[in-house]
């Protein structure tokens, strides 16, 4: 992990939130101004949300995080049982996660993440969100084995949805 904040070329930027964005993420964008910057005597910021630092700071840095890690080794006993309670937490957020591919009649393809408790109709509003030539009713599918969702209350796990499932969509005939 890097000890400071690293400068993002534009291109990098809207790449990485393209990828997002395909990847089923929402991206929010905050607007307004942010707080004045508080410096002090030695000309740091104080209150910032965030600092640059040359190369040679992020070099300081680098040596007396490593410094400051010599001395307290005999306290990371103590973040070993940190360290599995936050892994043990985020197994259980991730429980009842699915992650679905749905193939669109125009051929795209959208990976997206559902929660096994969301209903089918969840699916199809971001089937129509994302691809709205689709009409108002599109038909859903299941591959294998082969089967329409019918019930659009019914809830994925009840269809028998897994995780990496592949749905179809079809246009209503």
């Amino acid at each position: 992990m890097l000890p400071a904040p690293q400068p993002l070329s534009q291109f990098y930027l809207s790449a990485y939130l393209n990828q997002l964005r395909q990847d089923g993420y929402s991206i929010f964008l905050v607007q307004g101004a942010l707080p004045p910057v508080t410096l002090d005597e030695a000309g740091a910021s104080v209150d910032a949300p965030g600092r640059c630092f040359t190369p040679e700071q992020e070099g300081n840095m680098v040596t007396l995080q490593s410094q400051q890690g010599n001395r307290s080794r005999s306290r990371s006993q103590s973040w070993g049982e940190e360290d599995e309670d936050i892994a043990k937490a985020i197994a259980a957020s991730l429980e009842g996660i699915i992650e679905l591919a749905i193939r669109l009649p125009n051929g795209a393809r959208l990976m997206r993440r559902f929660n096994s408790g969301q209903p089918v109709s969840d699916v199809l509003e971001y089937v129509r969100y994302s691809c709205p030539e689709v009409g108002p009713k599109p038909v859903l599918s299941a591959q294998l084995p082969r089967r329409v969702l019918h019930d659009v209350r019914q809830k994925l796990r009840d269809a028998g949805l897994a995780n990496r499932e592949a749905l179809t969509v079809q246009a209503p005939s």
